[in-house]
């Protein structure tokens, strides 16, 4: 996508853009919108490069009034060349780059300052590369994020960390990390920015950075009654998958600090006694000995914490998984 001489609003987003070749996924050169008109540039999705030439996500120079937010690019770059997943050459006036994802799983540069001047604002990126140089900064070299942050005066709030992805070549999340959130700030369109994500998904609080917002889901795989005799062992074992929708339905790797379970009886928690009830913070609950007082509606709360607060601003999702636990006289004959 090529854009030049923009004056008015302009708007680029979403769209997907993959090649394994030299090249630009976006360009945008001489741009000189006034004060209010921007040019808003999110929710792209750019994979490019192949490892042997110069290849740009985002190309921009001399521009100003332009925000660059919630943008993926992962691209295959040679640390030899001026090569960038974002590359600018003097940004001007009212210019943000936010809640992007800049990555080069090559070894080239993640982000490249041309010379030293820099955009108004630029925070909560993931700035990162698989080589020697996160970034560069007008004849400086960059190994790490936090000598880039003090040349740039920039990226408070701004990591460098590996990402994992649904596949190599792909652009969409394929983990919970809470450490790729970035700011709700500009989560909105009074700020030229839209609160939805490459899949028209809601924006959680805080977001995720980048164009993908993962939202993962629990799903329960066990029947709606299970039955127990009185004086035997009862056990309520679902198995648990975590997935998330998009690109399609694909199995989430969850660490045990993204979850917790806790079982409920008749809607009160139930914990271990260390003599009859086992495994009440476990996907499989344990009753010894079960008798008819045990008889009720069970449920198996799986509680994901991913970074993102919910509507009681607390960080949790929870899903539920009900079971009826029915106990049986055995048969006397």
């Amino acid at each position: 996508i090529f854009l030049k001489l923009i004056q008015n609003s302009t708007s680029v987003l979403p769209n997907t853009i993959t090649f394994a070749r030299s090249g630009y996924g976006i360009s945008f050169t001489t741009n000189t919108s006034v004060a209010g008109n921007f040019t808003g540039i999110a929710n792209n999705m750019i994979n490019v490069g192949n490892a042997t030439t110069s290849t740009y996500g985002i190309y921009a120079s001399s521009f100003n009034t332009v925000n660059l937010f919630h943008n993926t690019i992962n691209v295959n770059t040679l640390s030899s060349s001026l090569a960038s997943a974002l590359y600018l050459i003097s940004p001007g006036a009212n210019t943000r780059i936010v809640n992007n994802i800049l990555y080069n799983r090559g070894s080239g540069y993640a982000y490249y300052h041309n010379n030293t001047i820099y955009p108004t604002e630029s925070n909560y990126n993931n700035i990162y590369s698989a080589g020697l140089y996160v970034g560069y900064t007008g004849g400086t070299n960059h190994t790490t994020i936090t000598t880039f942050r003090s040349s740039t005066a920039r990226e408070a709030n701004s990591v460098s960390k590996t990402v994992i992805w649904t596949g190599t070549n792909n652009t969409f999340l394929g983990a919970m990390d809470a450490l790729l959130r970035g700011s709700n700030s500009y989560n909105n369109t009074s700020v030229g920015n839209v609160n939805t994500d490459f899949n028209n998904i809601t924006r959680r609080i805080p977001p995720y950075m980048g164009a993908h917002e993962l939202v993962p889901v629990a799903n329960f795989t066990g029947g709606s009654i299970d039955s127990g005799c009185a004086g035997r062992t009862s056990v309520l074992s679902p198995t648990v998958a975590f997935t998330s929708a998009y690109p399609t339905p694909f199995t989430l790797t969850v660490a045990a600090s993204n979850v917790r379970y806790q079982w409920t009886k008749g809607g009160i928690p139930i914990f271990d006694d260390g003599v009859r009830i086992f495994g009440s913070q476990t996907t499989t609950l344990t009753i010894l000995n079960t008798n008819a007082f045990d008889e009720d509606n069970y449920a198996l709360n799986a509680i994901i914490k991913d970074g993102a607060a919910e509507f009681n601003f607390i960080d949790t999702l929870t899903y539920q998984y009900a079971v009826f636990l029915r106990v049986n006289e055995p048969v006397v004959i």
